[in-house]
């Protein structure tokens, strides 16, 4: 729950301002973990495309997406590099602890919970997105 997330990230930034009381070793796992969110989407959605992921959503970027995914993943790999570099590299450390525990929780706890998107979250996003794509196709405007 939120409120679960919220305290424990309190507790944590807490005790992390304890072990380095530098600002831009905060200041670059924030960024790592940034970055990290950015680009693990974008390896995973590389990995399963063309497999697993058929169907591009309404907007695509046709053919480029994969070079642009290499690119991105480069260079998202080249800023991690950079920001566990001296005097930041406890950085590095406190990146990989919060990855081991972000995997423990995963798959000790919230597999088990998480159930995805709510069904009547799907259906709106459904409504909104493919209704008028489905509409104009037609040859109907809109709002018919």
């Amino acid at each position: 729950s939120p409120a679960i997330a919220i305290w424990i990230t309190s507790l944590l930034a807490l005790a992390f301002t304890i072990y380095t009381p530098i600002y831009t070793t905060l200041t670059s796992v924030c960024t790592i973990l940034l970055y990290l969110s950015y680009g693990l989407p974008t390896l995973l959605g590389l990995l399963a495309y063309g497999r697993s992921w058929t169907e591009m959503g309404p907007w695509s970027l046709g053919r480029w997406y994969q070079p642009l995914a290499v690119i991105c993943l480069l260079g998202c790999g080249f800023l991690l590099a950079i920001g566990i570099q001296p005097p930041n590299e406890k950085a590095g450390w406190v990146v990989l602890a919060m990855c081991g525990l972000t995997a423990v929780v995963w798959f000790s706890v919230m597999r088990n919970r998480f159930q995805g998107p709510p069904a009547s979250l799907l259906g709106v996003h459904r409504r909104v997105t493919v209704k008028p794509v489905e509409t104009v196709a037609a040859g109907k405007s809109p709002g018919e």
